[in-house]
């Protein structure tokens, strides 16, 4: 129960609050409820889905993303638009971290929160209405198992930070038992072939994302999971766009 407290501490805004002491093993034990975590923020966020037909689709989608970075606190926003200045442009290992810690955001990072939004809301609004609350449900929970996915597979790049008791720090064991739940959900919500392309798609992105973060920095930071929560968001959502397109959805 004290690791999921920490995941939705983590995750979300949501005001609970983890009762003892913690180590370094209830962080990094947490990751493994990162996907249920999406669950819930997934099952909150996509509730204006439920007010089809009487309030028109682009309402719905705005309200579905304005309610998704509120439950969140917008961190994953930000750690986006601060992992897209530090990566820009030809700098330093130390240059770049010393960037993506600065509090202010530099056009690069404006131009990238603007973008995932764009990308998020253009999708969502060609979905099926009868489909929209599974999509931001399956958006939410594939997103936090990337997560998770990036830290089993980075090291820290920074010498201090909230991220290097997650970076690094995931077990082999919370990675599959996080992978198995949000299979679960996915096969439940929209068949086996269509989690197992999307699975394999973010599996992809992830991965590739990681090894341009290691290029850039040396390893992963905690905004470089934020950003890979919101690309992972997007690549969802799309993959469910085209899967949509060609084979029908659910």
């Amino acid at each position: 129960m004290k690791s999921l407290i920490i995941a939705l501490q983590f995750l979300t805004v949501i005001p609970v609050k983890v009762k003892g002491n913690i180590d370094q093993t209830d962080y990094s034990g947490s990751m493994k409820y990162f996907p249920f975590t999406g669950v819930i923020i997934g099952f909150i966020s996509a509730l204006p889905a439920l007010m089809e037909p009487w309030v028109s689709r682009p309402v719905i989608v705005i309200f579905i993303l304005v309610i998704s970075f509120i439950v969140t606190g917008a961190v994953h926003l930000d750690g986006l638009a601060d992992t897209c200045d530090g990566f820009y442009g030809i700098r330093t290992k130390e240059e770049r971290i010393r960037i993506m810690r600065d509090s202010s955001v530099g056009a690069m990072g404006v131009l990238g929160i603007i973008s995932i939004v764009l990308i998020k809301y253009s999708f969502l609004i060609c979905m099926p209405v009868s489909n929209l609350f599974y999509i931001v449900l399956l958006m939410t929970v594939f997103s936090r198992w990337s997560q998770v996915l990036a830290c089993f597979s980075s090291k820290y790049a920074a010498e201090k930070g909230t991220g290097k008791f997650y970076i690094g720090q995931v077990r082999l064991y919370d990675l599959l038992i996080s992978a198995v739940f949000t299979l679960f959900v996915s096969v439940y919500l929209t068949g086996f072939i269509n989690s197992l392309i999307i699975f394999v798609i973010l599996i992809i992105i992830t991965l590739l994302f990681t090894l341009i973060s290691k290029s850039k920095t040396g390893g992963m930071t905690g905004d470089n999971i934020g950003a890979i929560s919101e690309i992972a968001e997007a690549a969802v959502i799309f993959t469910l766009y085209i899967l949509t397109l060609i084979v029908g959805l659910m």
